[in-house]
């Protein structure tokens, strides 16, 4: 029996939203999209461009629509714990943008959510599906390597910033936050469980981070990998 479709609201018509709405493309009979912004404008023009099934002149309106069951969170990090919440408590599953969430302990919030209302919630990220990570965890989970002391990693990676990536009130961070969080999701993977990550960064702490440096402390090893981003 073929699944109805999933009818799919973007709260945010910004890049990263018309990034996955290009790829959701290829599933138009298993994904129904939607689109909401404070810009009732633009998102009925993303709603026109992309095929869209309507557009909400607000995030709240979407929220309240019977019609969508699922929302993806694609604003900025600043913003998506609250509508998450939100997202929760009418009844929608949600799928939200990496990073997630300012803080770690906003975990534990949405978790509680999940488990009063119902739903399910989805991180956005792809770093955990990449075949390196799955060859990854099949060499140190074979024991090949032995016990495990220490695991550099070096990311090299120069990437433009600008809008609210450019404002830590809204994006929460820089280089580790936007860009290394890939990583840490990566290393997190490989069949090593993280207890602990620690950045460590040069320049002016008044600005987001453009280059950082990272300690990861794994429980099973006596040594910490690293990682720089």
């Amino acid at each position: 029996m073929q699944r109805p479709p999933i009818n799919l609201a973007f709260l945010g018509c910004g890049r990263v939203a018309r990034t996955h709405s290009r790829t959701l493309n290829a599933f138009r009979s298993a994904v129904r999209c939607y689109y909401a912004s404070r810009d009732p404008i633009k998102a009925a023009a993303e709603a026109r461009h992309f095929g869209g099934s309507g557009s909400f002149g607000s995030y709240a309106a979407a929220l309240v629509d019977d019609r969508v069951d699922t929302v993806f969170v694609t604003t900025p990090p600043n913003s998506h714990l609250d509508l998450t919440l939100a997202a929760l408590e009418h009844g929608k599953n949600v799928i939200v943008e990496k990073p997630a969430f300012m803080r770690a302990a906003d975990c534990a919030v949405v978790q509680a959510a999940v488990a009063r209302h119902g739903g399910r919630v989805l991180v956005a990220e792809n770093y955990c599906y990449k075949p390196l990570a799955r060859t990854l965890r099949g060499i140190i989970g074979s024991g090949v390597l032995g016990d495990l002391r220490f695991f550099h990693l070096n990311a090299v990676k120069y990437q433009r910033t600008r809008g609210w990536r450019d404002s830590s009130s809204l994006a929460g961070g820089g280089a580790l936050f936007e860009g290394g969080i890939h990583w840490i999701d990566l290393l997190a993977n490989v069949g090593l469980r993280i207890e602990a990550v620690h950045g460590f960064r040069p320049g002016d702490w008044g600005t987001p981070e453009r280059s950082i440096s990272m300690a990861l402390v794994d429980r099973s090893a006596s040594s910490p990998m690293a990682c720089s981003s």
